[in-house]
């Protein structure tokens, strides 16, 4: 996975609108007080609260199939990292991220009507949502994490620690960011690269997820690929109360060994009182487009938990 991380680094007046849309229009226009500047949000549906997270580079477009599902019987907080889907950087575009991206997380969710949130997050989404755990357990009802790991390094180095993977974390930062002001050649979907198709098993999604994370400024996505490959949270993981879902995917066409990957999570999430692991087969990365009724059905079974 950390490829695959790798690879997302490297890539006025309004009609009339049926009651149902109405009523999410109502709800977004409702979005709490609270202003972030970390990350913009999108609020819609209504209900309980759910925050959707997306990973590195990527957009809340990856959760659109099941967002009619979520908005029936939640009111759901989309976001978009500031510097990613096309938005401005602001704050984003120079020095630590993570940290203060968690403090607004919990501010944000402070503001909402009872104060926490269920939050699902993909890969760096997960990572995030882990964090908020970790450092306001009390702002979090109860997390999904979807491929994301506590240590993501471990992936390619079993012996790895933050400071053994610094300097390719940090070459690499420099890499984004010698690239970040340079023109970006348009999406070919006809040229998938290699670490997408590792990432997507559906391919007519590959391009998809090419175009998603092309829109990405690069000075943090450079920056956000340092932070993560050097945080290691596993010696925390007992201050997490809330119930954690993970789900991993397992794909036997790159040789996935299911048994062999599961135990691999598990271990990485040792100390971790509540922990849910569902393997999900015939699916890489992104999962909600490698399987999206599978990942339909885990989210129906995580919120009625």
């Amino acid at each position: 996975m950390t490829t695959l991380l790798l690879a997302a680094a490297l890539a006025a007046t309004t009609p009339a609108l049926p009651a149902a849309a109405a009523d999410i229009a109502v709800a977004a226009r409702a979005a709490p007080a609270f202003a972030p500047t970390r990350f913009a949000v999108e609020v819609v549906g209504t209900g309980p609260d759910l925050l959707l997270i997306p990973g590195l580079s990527s957009v809340p477009a990856v959760y659109d199939a099941v967002l009619d599902q979520l908005a029936a019987t939640h009111r759901v907080h989309r976001l978009t990292i500031a510097g990613f889907g096309g938005t401005e950087a602001g704050p984003n575009a120079s020095g630590e991220i993570l940290p203060a991206l968690v403090e607004e997380l919990a501010a944000y969710v402070a503001s909402l009507r009872e104060g926490r949130a269920a939050i699902v997050g993909h890969s760096l989404g997960g990572f995030t949502g882990l964090n908020l755990a970790l450092a306001h357990p009390e702002r979090v009802e109860r997390l999904m994490i979807i491929d994301s790991l506590p240590f993501y390094s471990v992936l390619f180095d079993p012996e790895a620690t933050p400071e053994s993977v610094r300097p390719m974390a940090t070459m690499m930062r420099r890499q984004m960011l010698a690239q970040a002001d340079q023109p970006r050649p348009p999406v070919d979907c006809a040229a998938v690269p290699p670490m997408i198709e590792a990432m997507v098993r559906d391919e007519g999604a590959r391009c998809t997820v090419m175009a998603q994370t092309a829109t990405a400024d690069l000075r943090v996505t450079g920056q956000l690929f340092h932070e993560v490959m050097t945080r290691d949270v596993r010696g925390q993981l007992g201050a997490v109360t809330a119930p954690v879902t993970l789900l991993v995917p397992v794909d036997g066409s790159l040789d996935d060994d299911a048994a062999a990957k599961t135990a691999l999570y598990a271990a990485q999430y040792d100390g971790l009182d509540q922990l849910d692991l569902v393997a999900i087969e015939d699916a890489r990365h992104f999962i909600m487009y490698d399987r999206p009724d599978r990942f339909a059905e885990e989210l129906a079974r995580f919120l009625a938990q």
